[in-house]
């Protein structure tokens, strides 16, 4: 007996449901049909970064001006999504904290006083509830 392949068997249902779709007319008097796909020329995006850039531009997170050119890298690509730049910074600030816990260093919250022991202060508390 030979093993089953999960994506063999998931193709198999989806290819099924394709036929089934035809079969009812469900393809039939689409939105475009007989007209040319329209395909983005991503030529100028390095391999790794299309898929990223696709989302976040068809997600409307992307900057609508881009320069050619200026996306060399996936960090590039922060700098024209702004809400993502934050998003970013907050973690990096929280991962940078975390460190210094699991050291054990003493963690001064910027609104606070002198910092105490970080593992028993209200700001641990609420640093762990968030997580």
């Amino acid at each position: 007996m030979t093993p089953l392949d999960p994506l063999a068997a998931i193709a198999f249902v989806a290819e099924k449901k394709i036929e089934e779709a035809i079969a009812e007319g469900k393809f039939e008097n689409l939105p475009g049909t007989g007209k040319p796909l329209v395909l983005e020329d991503l030529s100028h995006l390095p391999a790794e970064m299309r898929m990223a850039y696709t989302i976040l531009r068809n997600s409307s997170h992307l900057e609508d001006k881009i320069p050619p050119g200026a996306l060399a890298r996936t960090d590039d690509l922060l700098a024209y999504a702004p809400e993502e730049r934050r998003a970013c910074g907050k973690m990096r600030r929280l991962k940078l904290m975390l460190a210094r816990l699991r050291k054990g260093e003493k963690i001064k919250p910027s609104n606070a006083a002198p910092a105490a022991d970080a593992s028993d202060t209200p700001y641990m508390e609420k640093l762990l509830e968030k997580l």
